[in-house]
């Protein structure tokens, strides 16, 4: 189904507007709504703010379409994956790609309106431009599912966003600054603390035992924010140091 009005974009929030930051949906902002469709039972919306360059929606659009079918479906054979709003211009942050918000009901993916990552060699801007969706589709399900530690832990969700979203696209490629600065940290800096930077051991992880492997190593995560916890956390994994020492070599 396709509309044209113009409404608040916080009208089509599954998400409780009050627990958005300040400024995600900033007051008057309106959006239209272009698309809505179920996956197995959950609702996806697709709006764009009015004003923007629409030169690329379109194509965004079809692009965005096809991962949420890829993820979601994929995704859904391990995890709750909410409803979610997809919102496409001007994000917050000018320098992201996309942004998601999200709480146990449902999800928001702002994407950029000139959303596309750095070229590849190898691959496409098209499958990387998938690829940062998939990636914030995941960013969802760890908002979402009960089995897993719901706060955000940025080396562990940012890494298995990154692996995962490599699953549902898996004609894409990684971006090598993931294995430049983790090489650049790694030999001084706990696996814990690389923030944005390690997806490498999480592939490695996903390779040695397949997704299930990574599944339970998220599901072994405890609630409890900080060193201990993240410490408690690679400890409760059955094999870590035969796995780090390995994955190390």
């Amino acid at each position: 189904a396709v509309r044209a009005q113009e409404v608040p974009c916080a009208f089509l929030s599954p998400v409780d507007p009050a627990i958005l930051p300040d400024g995600y949906l900033p007051e008057g902002e309106v959006c239209i709504e272009r698309e809505r469709f179920e996956i197995e039972g959950r609702q996806y919306i697709f709006a764009d703010v009015v004003g923007y360059d629409r030169a690329y929606a379109d194509r965004q659009f079809t692009l965005t379409r096809d991962t949420v079918w890829r993820a979601v479906t994929l995704y859904a054979g391990w995890f709750e994956v909410p409803d979610a709003l997809f919102i496409f211009g001007r994000a917050p942050d000018a320098t992201a790609q996309a942004e998601t918000i999200g709480e146990r009901a449902a999800c928001i993916v702002r994407v950029d309106d000139i959303a596309l990552r750095q070229g590849i060699a190898g691959d496409s801007s098209d499958d990387q431009f998938r690829r940062a969706i998939a990636h914030e589709i995941f960013h969802c399900v760890q908002s979402h599912d009960a089995t897993l530690d719901n706060d955000y832990v940025v080396w562990r969700d940012e890494a298995s966003a990154e692996y995962f979203a490599g699953l549902a696209i898996p004609d894409s490629l990684p971006g090598p600054q993931l294995y430049i600065e983790f090489d650049a940290l790694i030999g001084e800096t706990p696996l814990y603390q690389l923030e944005f930077n390690g997806y490498p051991f999480m592939a490695f992880l996903g390779n040695d035992g397949g997704p299930e492997a990574v599944v339970a190593f998220l599901r072994a995560a405890r609630a409890t924010p900080g060193e201990t916890a993240a410490l408690a956390h690679l400890g409760y994994y059955p094999g870590i140091d035969d796995l780090f020492h390995r994955f190390a070599r």
